[in-house]
């Protein structure tokens, strides 16, 4: 009985290093097929999630676990190179994915970064613009303000100008009524010589008021010849 776990045991140890370190038929087949089922599980996710190339790599590695599984049970050797260049792969793409997708990043950054400039620019210009619209509308106004206020000083002078016209002919005209006050005296009084001098000195005011209403000079020469006339 000794003799024979002897040789079972000596046997044991010439098999080849793959079938010893899998050991138990069950058990190679439950590791492999567990890391196939788990790499089919991501290659179905990365399907889903719209990465075929992913989901290609994982359903190899998935056959290649297989494979492996089934070399250990037959106590062959297993080359895993072709595992190895896909999990290289593998890093790759996703390494070039997380280039792409900060790169997508650093686009939508450097996008939103235009978009807030061009924004600001916009308000700016607008800003701009509004202030100079103000700027125009209050020049405006002081250009029609300057304008009215010339317009209210030539008229207040030409206002006074006519009020000064008119105060010069109610001047002679009040002195016309009294010449003709005059007169009508001189005529009671039996002067008829006065009275007539008064009558045409009261006539002369009257010409020297309409001259003065309409900015017109008079010449008062024959004014002063009839009031040389004059008898006392």
């Amino acid at each position: 009985m000794k003799s024979s776990l002897k040789g079972i045991i000596l046997a044991l140890s010439l098999l080849p290093a793959t079938v010893v370190a899998e050991g138990k038929g069950k058990g190679n087949q439950d590791w492999a097929e567990k890391a196939a089922l788990d790499y089919e599980a991501k290659a179905k996710a990365a399907q889903e999630k719209g990465n075929p190339k992913i989901a290609e790599i994982f359903t190899r590695m998935a056959q290649i676990k297989r494979d492996a599984g089934a070399a250990g049970r037959a106590g062959e050797n297993f080359s895993w190179d072709e595992y190895h260049k896909l999990n290289g792969k593998l890093k790759q793409i996703r390494q070039d994915h997380g280039d792409k997708k900060k790169h997508e990043h650093d686009k939508k950054h450097e996008h939103d970064k235009k978009r807030e400039h061009d924004k600001k620019h916009e308000h700016d210009k607008k800003h701009e613009h509004d202030k100079k619209r103000e700027h125009d509308k209050k020049r405006e106004h002081d250009k029609k303000h300057e304008h009215d206020k010339k317009h209210d000083d030539k008229k207040e002078g030409q206002d006074k100008k006519d009020h000064k016209k008119d105060d010069a002919g109610a001047g002679f005209l009040k002195a016309a009524e009294e010449y003709q006050r005059l007169a009508n005296e001189a005529m009671k009084s039996g002067n008829e010589g006065n009275a007539s001098i008064y009558t045409q000195l009261a006539n002369i005011k009257k010409e020297a008021a309409a001259a003065a209403v309409n900015g017109k000079g008079y010449d008062w020469n024959r004014y002063f010849e009839l009031q040389k006339r004059l008898k006392k």
